[in-house]
């Protein structure tokens, strides 16, 4: 993932540029698994446990949640609950929202 990206600027508006920052997010973050497509299973383990997507623990698919914008199955702490969106997808929201401030 490159450091510097091509951020919209305020007002640029391209014929295939649609309104909205849920859109705006969607095209710029890069899609890791399809919404619903299961996670990793822990193939250490002989039971039913999966991985995180961020951390690499093992966890019963219980205690996973799955991001809405990139698909990625995360844990409690690598969870961001008031966006609802893994944690490497809340650092690229905060990313966009310092930038629209300006």
């Amino acid at each position: 993932m490159p450091f510097k990206r091509n951020w919209l600027k305020p007002g640029a508006v391209g014929p295939d540029h649609k309104k909205g920052l849920y859109q705006d997010l969607k095209n710029e973050i890069k899609k890791v698994r399809e919404q619903g497509a299961p996670p990793t299973r822990d193939s250490s383990t002989f039971s039913s446990r999966y991985l995180c997507d961020l951390c690499n623990v093992s966890f019963q698919i219980k205690d996973l949640r799955q991001c809405v914008l990139c698909g990625r199955w995360a844990c409690e702490d690598c969870w961001t609950p008031d966006l609802y969106v893994c944690n490497s997808c809340q650092g690229i929201i905060r990313l966009y929202r310092m930038k629209g401030s300006d």
